[in-house]
């Protein structure tokens, strides 16, 4: 038996031994993890967490935890860690969290952009070749896929979802073969990334 990871297929975040040591450490004495944690941007932070979980995805380890009682859990990348110790005080412990909820409310680990914004309709029309993506694996449990076009064969999916980082690159993966027909914000986002991709691949003018 082999799991293989979704899409290309890149190799696994560097994650320091130690830091994935401690991690569990934390986890398994419930104890509250310290740690320095650099965002997308590489700024770093300071960071005292209470252990809910761990969650392996795309290739690497997510620590959930929360801060305080009344805080929302996070979700910190380990490969994003350093200087992890496990603390001497006892983790706060949230009855109230389930892990699996976690996950499915963050979709799937992602962020929602725009603050907490209500979810959207998404609206794409699909090429026949590339509607299999839609059939196999529903955006979500809401999709629906309506009739092929008679002119071109071309259906059109809809998904009440929220508006994700992940997303848009997800629909710029599937290339000619859809359309996005709204909302208007996530076909502008499409627009303008390619546009600044056809860029780089224009003619050269000679000399």
């Amino acid at each position: 038996v082999r799991v293989v990871p979704d899409g290309l297929g890149r190799l696994p975040a560097r994650i320091d031994w130690k830091v994935r040591q401690s991690a569990i450490d934390a986890i398994a004495k419930g104890k509250k993890l310290s740690f320095s944690y650099a965002n997308q941007q590489g700024k770093p932070s300071a960071q005292l967490v209470s252990p809910q979980g761990l969650v392996a995805k795309d290739g690497t380890l997510y620590f959930l935890g929360t801060q305080g009682l009344a805080d929302k859990p996070r979700h910190f990348a380990l490969h994003r860690m350093s200087a992890a110790e496990v603390d001497h005080r006892p983790l706060q412990p949230r009855p109230d969290f389930d892990i699996d909820r976690y996950i499915q409310d963050s979709n799937m680990l992602s962020h929602t952009l725009g603050g907490e914004e209500s979810p959207m309709e998404l609206k794409l029309r699909v090429a026949p070749d590339t509607l299999f993506h839609f059939r196999e694996r529903p955006l979500l449990s809401n999709q629906t896929i309506g009739p092929a076009s008679r002119r071109d064969g071309w259906s059109v999916v809809t998904a009440t979802m929220p508006y994700t980082l992940l997303l848009v690159p997800f629909l710029l993966s599937l290339g000619g073969g859809i359309e996005v027909l709204g909302p208007a914000k996530v076909r502008d986002e499409l627009v303008k990334r390619l546009r600044a991709a056809a860029v780089h691949y224009a003619p050269k003018s000679p000399g």
